[in-house]
């Protein structure tokens, strides 16, 4: 934009510094050229030209009527839009320098003709330059246009690729989800087979707690009933011990029975009681 600016103010300084002189030049020349009409009607009475026509069909500066160009308009505002209207200005000086040529053509000599050759060509130097300077414009907005058509594109590139990021993004989310909800139910499954776990471990820890305390009564019963059986074996052994001495003790007293008895008999035979009674 600013390097349009420049080219645009550039362009006007120019127009202005070679047109100003060519004005004033012919200004001055189209004065003579109306005082010698002016005097070659009163002195020949003849009708050279109309100064009301002149001035409406040729006057310098504004349109030639005859001449089938027109101010533009209905333009809209553009970058270097004031180029358009120097250059149209410019032509249409042009067109009235050639008219003015033909009206200067019976009273003036060369270098009348040759100052309005001159405005025309610095008439069409300033559209040459108007159209220089809207071609580099047009030239620049062109660039712009391809710069701002390729960032378009590689927009629309970035918001493709961010687009299918977002998706693989969200897929991404959705299976990550789903693989929470999996490990959830997974987690509430595993709590409660240890839930079941632990009551079953504190139902064994009860069972085990009993069976120790029924262990330890069997051991005092065991103890018990051995000392017990101890006791009664001692007994066992003490009585059998009694009896074998007891059964020993009855046959030495049978034994001792019979032999008394026989020697009893056997002295009532032989001699009575001769040799009298044994004591054992």
């Amino acid at each position: 934009m600013m390097k349009t600016e420049t080219v645009v103010l550039f362009i006007c300084f120019g127009v202005a510094a070679c047109t100003a002189p060519d004005l004033a030049a012919e200004e001055s020349f189209m004065l003579e050229v109306r005082a010698k009409r002016d005097h070659s009607e009163d002195e020949n009475g003849h009708d050279f030209g109309n100064e009301e026509a002149a001035t409406k069909n040729y006057g310098y500066g504004g349109a030639y009527a005859g001449n089938g160009h027109h101010r533009h308009h209905g333009v809209g505002y553009s970058i270097g839009s004031g180029l358009v209207s120097i250059a149209q200005g410019a032509a249409d000086q042009a067109n009235t320098a050639i008219q003015n040529q033909h009206v200067a053509g019976g009273q003036a000599a060369f270098q009348a003709k040759n100052n309005l050759a001159q405005n025309a060509a610095a008439a069409a130097a300033t559209a040459q330059a108007a159209l220089a300077g809207k071609q580099v414009i047009v030239s620049n907005l062109e660039q712009q246009h391809r710069d701002t058509q390729g960032q378009v594109e590689a927009e629309a590139l970035q918001l493709t690729q961010a687009q299918r990021a977002a998706v693989a993004t969200q897929q991404s989310a959705q299976h990550a989800q789903a693989q929470v909800r999996s490990l959830t139910a997974a987690l509430n499954a595993a709590q409660t087979n240890a839930d079941q776990a632990a009551r079953a471990a504190q139902e064994a820890a009860s069972e085990a707690a009993s069976q120790s305390n029924m262990l330890a009564a069997a051991k005092q019963r065991l103890n018990l009933i051995s000392d017990q059986l101890g006791d009664a074996r001692a007994d066992l052994e003490a009585t059998q011990n009694a009896a074998l001495r007891a059964a020993q003790a009855a046959q030495t007293a049978q034994a001792n029975a019979a032999k008394h008895a026989v020697g009893l008999h056997g002295g009532f035979e032989e001699g009575g009681f001769r040799g009298g009674f044994h004591h054992y």
